[in-house]
């Protein structure tokens, strides 16, 4: 972008609602650059552009950070809660960084439920499925254990190949 004729080489992001600066290292300081999304791979390209003085003909690339979603959710027996999260990237979800730290359970006013990692599946590349199981208080889930709970993110947990990782948030 641009500041009173100076270039600059800040980032900015809609999120649908508003605009957001990230917190990134990018492109050097330019203006006059051409911008467009590439909803098939999910990302964000910028070409070209100037300094003041100096034309280039760079290609940068936004990368994103892997994304997280419930996909179900279910008590299995009495002993445990089980939880599917699909965690999808512009390009590939680290296999690696999904492990039972990923997510934790948390009960309103009380304690925090750890999970334990059932099952992780990669298909298509891009997209990891993980089973997560959530053993009750007490050794299994009963009356006493009513209430509401949130499943959270972690963070720095599940990463992509480039090295950045899904927000720590309530799933």
């Amino acid at each position: 972008g641009i500041n009173l004729n100076t270039p600059n080489a800040e980032t900015w992001e809609w999120n649908g609602t508003a605009w957001a600066q990230r917190a990134l290292s990018g492109p050097g300081p330019r203006m006059g650059h051409c911008c467009a999304y590439d909803s098939a791979r999910g990302l964000t390209l910028m070409f070209g552009g100037w300094d003041t003085v100096v034309g280039n003909a760079e290609t940068w690339t936004l990368a994103r950070a892997p994304a997280a979603a419930v996909v179900s959710s279910a008590v299995v027996g009495s002993t445990a809660l089980r939880v599917t999260v699909r965690y999808t990237d512009d390009l590939a979800v680290n296999l690696n960084a999904v492990d039972g730290n990923d997510v934790e359970l948390r009960r309103t006013g009380g304690a925090t439920i750890a999970a334990a990692l059932v099952s992780r599946v990669v298909g298509p590349a891009n997209v990891v499925t993980a089973v997560y199981d959530f053993a009750g208080p007490g050794g299994a889930w009963d009356s006493t254990d009513n209430g509401a709970y949130s499943l959270w993110q972690r963070v720095n947990q599940v990463g992509d190949n480039a090295g950045l990782f899904a927000d720590a948030q309530s799933l």
